[in-house]
């Protein structure tokens, strides 16, 4: 059973609210880049916390798996088309890629450390192109590259909605339905207001050493004039904390934004005012 959390000296020293005060300041696109880089975090695998109750989070780089997970990819990700102005990454061109990065020091001090970032160290060598060169399968979808040099927007656009089609079907991957009433701008009000920002920051923390923050407790450190109580906590911003983190919802909500384009360059503190 997690640790119950009542008191506001059991919470981590480095939250502090007025340090959230700077959020009012940004962009309204860097803010929701704040958003997602919180959201993502709960899909990372860690190891826990540091002794300074800093994040202790450790990522899975997926280039050192080795030829195995190419010759294993579905077929369907072999026999991917492209037009000349936007096709399918392949393996073979990720490697490429990958040799020009880390000679130009990309890597920065994993390079230093020689450590392998990929199978292939020397592109000279032979290669099985009938099993590397193909498309490279990814869960949400399929890697492209754009040649912006010879190819106009236009032309660009309707390459893009001629093949669209074929990757979802080849793929599996159907166009979502978004449910366009269900989320918009009012959302990203919400988002600020609700004090989502620091309240996942919280819940992540509470996911890390497994403890459980009490409603009133967060009430009253997300909102000290005591303005919302616990149980508006648990009964309206929990569980809008946990439909924003499902799928689909920040696309719905950007969708809208993009309508106009203009808010993203807004300050936080400028945009609650409209």
């Amino acid at each position: 059973m997690a640790k119950r959390i009542n008191k506001p000296e059991q919470l981590p020293e480095w939250f502090k609210l007025e340090r959230y005060d700077v959020l009012l300041e940004l962009p309204v696109a860097e803010f929701i880049d704040q958003l997602i880089e919180r959201i993502s975090l709960f899909e990372m695998p860690f190891h826990g916390i540091n002794d300074d109750g800093q994040l202790k989070v450790a990522f899975s780089p997926l280039l050192d798996t080795g030829l195995h997970a190419v010759n294993n990819a579905p077929q369907h990700a072999r026999q991917m088309e492209g037009k000349e102005s936007i096709r399918p990454i392949t393996y073979s061109r990720l490697a490429y890629m990958d040799k020009r990065a880390r000679g130009a020091g990309a890597y920065g001090a994993l390079a230093d450390r020689g450590r392998t970032l990929t199978v292939i160290d020397d592109l000279d060598a032979v290669i099985n192109f009938d099993t590397f060169d193909h498309a490279i399968p990814m869960d949400e979808g399929l890697a492209v590259a754009v040649n912006l040099a010879e190819f106009t927007d236009e032309k660009i656009l309707t390459d893009i909605a001629q093949l669209l089609p074929f990757w979802r079907e080849s793929l599996k991957h159907p166009e979502p339905k978004l449910e366009k009433d269900k989320a918009g701008i009012a959302n990203l009000t919400k988002i600020i207001i609700y004090r989502a920002i620091p309240m996942l920051d919280l819940m992540f923390w509470e996911q890390m050493r497994e403890v459980w923050i009490t409603n009133d407790l967060l009430a009253a450190t997300l909102h000290p004039d005591f303005t919302v109580s616990g149980a508006q906590v648990g009964a309206t911003r929990k569980p809008f904390i946990k439909e924003l983190m499902e799928a689909n919802f920040l696309d719905r909500m950007m969708l809208a934004l993009d309508k106009e384009p203009h808010l993203y360059g807004w300050p936080v503190s400028d945009f609650l005012k409209r």
